[in-house]
This record gives structure tokens, sequence and C-alpha cells, in this order.
């Protein structure tokens, strides 16, 4: 109501550079545009009965799903974790240029996983797929069919930077990871924890500062199964 606006007691908290607006009484088209957005907050409040002439509104706006990209060999045998749903969202279907069914992908914990049994079916190369939100959106997935039987990086190699810790996830066979070098890495900037490495986000952080001209930063991991060493490239984008 705004007799509370003109009261002392709430004006008296008001910054002294702070002026009020307000339409005359009884007439709410002097004020059009926050009269409207009044009217939009109340239609949109779940069981909110203004009068009988207020209609309740719901929607759905597009969420943004970045692209996903892994690597999957014939001989692996674990699940591959895809996507983590966030909180009421759901998949209305699948669809790929390979065939896929529901009985080829379970959701455990609200993360999709395309199961084992169905990946290695797949032939050897790029295979894409979609999954479908409804009306919030879609996500673009490209799994890398190979063959080999040594060491390999589960994830995309490129990866962009958001103030987070990275982490790459590797399918070591029993093998294990040797270790990260190039531009100035240490052993004090980087993890390792069974399969994954993670690079700690401070580290990162301040190579960008340190070369504000640049806008990816590389380093060479190094695997090891037995007799046999696997090395590769891991870049990182700076986010714009």
């Amino acid at each position: 109501q705004g007799a509370i606006y003109t009261s002392r007691a709430f004006n008296a908290h008001l910054d002294s550079t702070i002026k009020r607006s307000m339409s005359r009484i009884a007439t709410p088209t002097d004020n059009p545009v926050m009269e409207s957005i009044n009217g939009w907050i109340k239609a949109q409040a779940e069981g909110y009965i203004d009068s009988p002439y207020t209609d309740e509104l719901k929607f759905s706006l597009p969420m943004n799903f970045l692209p996903v990209r892994y690597n999957y060999s014939i001989h692996s045998s674990f699940n591959l974790p895809i996507y983590t749903l966030p909180s009421g969202v759901s998949i209305a279907n699948i669809t790929s240029t390979s065939s896929i069914t529901t009985q080829d992908y379970e959701i455990i914990d609200n993360q999709l996983q395309f199961k084992s049994v169905y990946l290695t079916t797949l032939s050897k190369g790029q295979h894409e797929f979609t999954v479908s939100f409804g009306d919030l959106g879609f996500l673009d997935i490209t799994i890398s069919i190979t063959q080999t039987e040594l060491p390999y990086l589960i994830s995309y190699n490129t990866v962009t930077y958001t103030s987070s810790d990275i982490t790459f996830i590797y399918e070591l066979f029993g093998g294990s990871i040797v270790g990260l070098t190039g531009n100035t890495i240490s052993l004090n900037d980087y993890e390792i924890s069974e399969n994954t490495l993670t690079i700690h986000s401070s580290f990162i952080e301040q190579y960008f500062i340190d070369h504000p001209d640049e806008t990816t930063v590389g380093f060479k991991y190094d695997l090891k199964l037995q007799d046999a060493y696997v090395f590769g490239y891991v870049f990182i984008n700076h986010e714009e």
C-alpha cells in the first residue's frame, strides 16, 4: 500500500539522495511499467489469489547445456558418466545417428550414464547424440570410440577455465598416471588420485595473470602400463 511508503518511519531510512516517485491516489496509469511488474509477480506466485481475475502463469525458460565430449575404448568395461542433471530436469528422449534405446543408458543419482554393454558395440570413430530436455533445451554429446588397450584420457582434452579446479579422468587398465609437465607447472600445482588428475585453480588463475596475452595453456601428461608409456596433451582456455 502507498501509505507505507509515504510514512515518516519509512522515509527516515531513505538516503538523502533517494527520491520517491509515486502514482497519484487510485491512478495506476501514472506508473504502468511498475504496476505491470507487480501484476506479473503476483500472477507467477504459486497459490497467490489476488482476485478472481488474477491468472497463475507457469512457463519454462531454455537452459544453456554446453556440449560434452568423451573418449571410450571397446576394451573398457565401465558405464560412462555423461552429465549430472540439474534439479527438476528430466530427459524427454535421446537421439543419435547410431541406434540407441532406453535400455542403453540409465540415470543414477541424477547422473546420466551410457552403459558399457552398449558403448562396446559401437564402431570405431565419432558418434553424435542429442539429449532432449523438452522445453528446457538439449545437450549435444560426442563420443569417440577407440580400440586401444593402453591407458587413455576419457575426458575431452580441451576445457574452459571457470575459476574452479579442473579434473581430467583416465582409463588406466591397471596402469598409472605418471605426471604432468609444461608451462611451469609443478607437483604442488596438481593432484593425482587413482584415475583422476586435478589441476588447482590457483595455479591456472596465476598463470593467466602472469601471461595476460595468452588465452590457452597446454600441458603434457604421461601414463604408464607395465613397460608401455602413453603421453598426450590437455589444453585449458581462459574464459573471456
